[in-house]
C-alpha cells in the first residue's frame, strides 16, 4: 500500500493502474529508453509528453530522485553526497522501479552529465550496465550552454524550476560569477562546466555510436514546438505516435541580456575560450 500511495503522488491518476499492471507483467528486457542531457534542456517537458503514451512509463531523473530522498533524510548538503549513492545502488534502484512501475511498457529514465561522477564511475561503463538492463534506445538532448546555465541559475535563485503551460514565469535578474558557479550539485567555473557538457556529449556518442543515438536540440526541436521532439522520439523507439499535451511553459527569457546583469562580462569570458560558438546567438553580425 505504501508503494501504491507514493506512486500515485508521483505520477497522478495513471499510477494505480500502472501499479496493477506491474504486478501482472514483467519489465521489458530491451527497448527501454534513456535521455541524456545537461539539465534545463526541456527534458522534463519531453518526458511528460512521452509519459502520455499508453506504451511508455516515464520515470524522469531516477538517480536525482534517489539523491533528494537521501538528502531529505540527512543533514548533508548535496555537495557532500558525491559518492554516497554509487552506481551499484543506482542500478539496483532502476531495476526496482522498472519491476514495480513499468507494467510491461517501455521504461524511460534520464541521466545528467554529472550523475556518473556522483556515482563514482564514468559514463562508458555505466552505459554498458544500463544496456544490460534493457536500455537499448538512447536520446541525447542538447541546449545552448549559456542558456542552460542561465536557466539553472535563475531556477536556483527563485526556487521555481518549472512553469505550467499557459502561465508566465516571473521576471528575475541574476548576476553570474564566471569563476564560481553552483551547478550540478557542486561549485565550479563557467568554462569548466562547459567542458563537462562537451566531454559528456562526445564520450556518450563515442561509447554508443552516432547511429544509435537520436540527437535533439532544445532550440530546434522543443522551443517552438515540443511536439517535434516527441514525434522524433516516438519514431526512434518504434511506437505508434500520439499528439501529447504540452504541459509546461518556458521559464527564462531568450534574451539573456535582460536576465544576466553582467552579460557582457560573461560573453567576453566565453568568447576568449574554446566555446566561442556558444555566444553566436547573442552577438550581432559584423
Amino acid at each position: 500500500m505504501r508503494h501504491s500511495i507514493s506512486h500515485l503522488k508521483e505520477h497522478g491518476p495513471r499510477a494505480l493502474k500502472s501499479r496493477g499492471l506491474a504486478l501482472l507483467r514483467k519489465p521489458k528486457t530491451e527497448g527501454n529508453v534513456v535521455i541524456l542531457h545537461n539539465g534545463r534542456s526541456g527534458s522534463t517537458l519531453l518526458g511528460q509528453m512521452l509519459d502520455q503514451h499508453p506504451g511508455i512509463f516515464w520515470d524522469g531523473e531516477t538517480y536525482e530522485k534517489q539523491l533528494h530522498k537521501r538528502q531529505a533524510k540527512s543533514t548533508l548538503g548535496f555537495e557532500d553526497m558525491w559518492g554516497l549513492i554509487d552506481d551499484r545502488a543506482a542500478l539496483a534502484e532502476l531495476r526496482t522501479r522498472m519491476r514495480r512501475r513499468a507494467g510491461g511498457r517501455i521504461f524511460g529514465t534520464e541521466l545528467q552529465d554529472y550523475h556518473p561522477q556522483m556515482m563514482g564511475t564514468e559514463i562508458e561503463p555505466y552505459l554498458d550496465k544500463m544496456q544490460r538492463l534493457g536500455f537499448t534506445k538512447f536520446v541525447y538532448l542538447q541546449r545552448n550552454y549559456l542558456r542552460k546555465i542561465v536557466s539553472a541559475a535563475t531556477a536556483t535563485k527563485t526556487g521555481s524550476f518549472h512553469v505550467k503551460a499557459g502561465r508566465r514565469s516571473s521576471a528575475t535578474r541574476i548576476r553570474l560569477n564566471p569563476r564560481r558557479l553552483y551547478i550540478g550539485h557542486r561549485h565550479t567555473t563557467l568554462l569548466d562546466v562547459m567542458r563537462q557538457y562537451r566531454a559528456f556529449h562526445r564520450r556518450t556518442i563515442s561509447a554508443l555510436g552516432r547511429d544509435q543515438v537520436l540527437e535533439l536540440s532544445y532550440e530546434k526541436d522543443i522551443e517552438n514546438d515540443p511536439g517535434v521532439a516527441a514525434s522524433k522520439v516516438f519514431n526512434h523507439i518504434d511506437v505508434e505516435p500520439i499528439e501529447p499535451e504540452v504541459t509546461l511553459s518556458k521559464t527564462t527569457s531568450k534574451d539573456l541580456s535582460n536576465v544576466v546583469e553582467n552579460f557582457d562580462e560573461i560573453l567576453e569570458v566565453v568568447e576568449q575560450s574554446e566555446f566561442s560558438d556558444q555566444i553566436a546567438p547573442f552577438v550581432q553580425p559584423g
